[in-house]
């Protein structure tokens, strides 16, 4: 009975990490098209959504690095995930004041 509940673990863990690394290469692709599409258009608005796509590829690779592991350490990988989800926030607050002082378009 336990090795059946260790397999269907596993079978879940694998079905996770298939999602994970399906929702982290879309976001990768998202943040480099909105990533240069922002430069070339100087718009805070879509290097702010690209952040935002890189925060979400961050997420989901951590995720993906602690799917299997133990409760301590997913934890742990929980806290780092929601200081990593407001380092972006900072940097468009920051851009955004910067734009503002310059009179330039968002």
């Amino acid at each position: 009975m336990l090795r059946e509940v260790g397999r269907g673990r596993g079978r879940l863990a694998a079905r996770h990490r298939g999602v994970l690394w399906t929702v982290l290469a879309i976001n990768l692709g998202l943040f480099g098209v909105e990533l240069v599409s922002g430069v070339r258009a100087g718009s805070s608005a879509l290097l702010g959504d690209s952040l935002d796509m890189l925060g979400d590829a961050l997420i989901y690779a951590a995720s993906l690095y602690v799917v299997g592991r133990s409760a301590r350490a997913q934890a742990r990988v929980a806290t780092h995930k929601g200081l990593l989800m407001g380092a972006p926030a900072k940097g468009v607050v920051v851009d955004a004041f910067a734009r503002v002082a310059s009179a330039a378009p968002p």
